[in-house]
């Protein structure tokens, strides 16, 4: 069984295309995609991809095959969103790499100010200084565009570690 597996990097909307079928299939931004087959017997792989500007045609040689989409979590799509586009990715902190979700704890309400406070403190800053105000409002409105609240139970931390396929039979 071969399993082809990737994950849409871009920030749009990807289209995978599975030949010679035609099935169409749209990948959101952070989503992981697994695609599965058993070539027929005695037959040689021969799959091949064309890669496009928002789309992937892969060519799959067998009878059928399988998909899975994994989908991004709001932690993983705010994770994404503060550490690209705000440069929020966590430091070194006390000789230890740290992010922000290693500083959330595992049970109970967190705030946006909460994260904001956390996200600045494992980048090595002390969340104190004026220049950091906005930072701290821009970071506490991401968490609210993105887990929809001011507070949210600290479960929702979890980031999607589930691959294409784990615990699903062919």
């Amino acid at each position: 069984m071969a399993i082809i597996e990737f994950e849409n990097g871009d920030e749009t909307t990807l289209i995978l295309v599975v030949e010679p079928w035609g099935d169409r299939h749209e990948v959101p931004h952070l989503a992981r995609v697994g695609l599965r087959y058993v070539l027929s017997e005695n037959a040689e792989d021969r799959s091949y991809s064309v890669v496009s500007e928002r789309k992937i045609e892969l060519w799959c040689n067998a009878d059928s095959y399988d998909i899975d989409i994994v989908f991004p979590s709001p932690c993983d799509m705010l994770m994404w969103d503060i550490c690209v586009r705000g440069g929020w990715c966590g430091g070194i902190v006390d000789g230890k790499p740290v992010r922000v979700d290693d500083l959330i704890a595992t049970s109970g309400t967190v705030t946006a100010e909460d994260f904001a406070r956390l996200a600045v403190r494992a980048d090595g800053g002390s969340g104190g200084e004026l220049r950091e105000t906005q930072h701290l409002r821009w970071l506490e409105a991401k968490f609210v565009e993105h887990l929809g609240g001011a507070s949210v139970d600290a479960a929702m931390f979890r980031r999607t570690a589930r691959r294409p396929f784990e615990g699903r039979s062919f």
